[in-house]
């Protein structure tokens, strides 16, 4: 469990993740859960682009499901 707190909770979030052969794996709109995330599951041993917008902003990152990687980012640059 977690006591992290997102900003946005509840807010609706354009979503697009690609796999790393430009495959679209989600795209649309996402309500963010009562904790300000979302929650996706993703197949291990990959590389996926995930582009987010809110508000007239765009952010951009790439997320790994690797042994190691991380189960939860907080920050998009």
């Amino acid at each position: 469990m977690s006591s992290c707190q997102g900003e946005l909770a509840g807010e609706r979030v354009w979503l697009r993740v690609e796999d790393a052969n430009g495959g679209v794996v989600r795209e649309g709109e996402v309500t963010l859960l009562p904790n300000g995330f979302v929650e996706l599951w993703l197949p291990r041993g990959q590389r996926f682009t995930f582009t987010a917008r809110y508000g007239g902003l765009e952010a951009r990152k790439t997320l790994t499901t690797f042994a190691g990687s991380p189960t939860c980012v907080t920050e998009y640059r």
